[in-house]
């Protein structure tokens, strides 16, 4: 495992969530395209870095990246309910605290994200050439 490549590439949990907190992406197809060449690009430098684990380090980079992600929603969750209002209002229906449904909530999608990844990686891995792939 690339511990320290994971740690930086999950610190672009913390610009990718501001965006998001803020609304800035304006259109749900364009997040999608963003997020998912950030999602290449994560794959690419990880690749890279190492060649073993690549499903497993797809999968921990996302459950990092959202770990960001999350401490930025709960510490601007004032922020979060004016500009999530209908997001949040849907979590109410679960009958638990907001907090903790935005929390479970963002989990649940990270877990769900990070199988997706991991096979992005996955899959990156086998169609590279070795020789694009640099050893531990």
């Amino acid at each position: 495992m690339n511990w320290k490549v994971l740690f930086y590439l999950s610190l672009l949990g913390i610009p990718a969530g501001i965006v998001q907190l803020y609304n800035l992406w304006g259109n749900p197809i364009v997040e999608l395209f963003v997020m998912l060449l950030i999602a290449i690009g994560c794959a690419v430098v990880t690749l890279r870095c190492t060649r073993h684990k690549l499903y497993l380090h797809g999968f921990l980079l996302t459950i990092m990246f959202g770990f960001w992600q999350n401490v930025l929603y709960l510490s601007c969750y004032g922020l979060e309910q004016t500009n999530h209002a209908e997001y949040l209002a849907s979590l109410g229906d679960w009958g638990i605290e907001e907090h903790f449904a935005l929390l479970l909530s963002g989990v649940g999608t990270d877990v769900v994200q990070g199988l997706f990844l991991g096979l992005i990686f996955f899959v990156g891995g086998k169609i590279a050439p070795p020789e694009e792939r640099m050893a531990e």
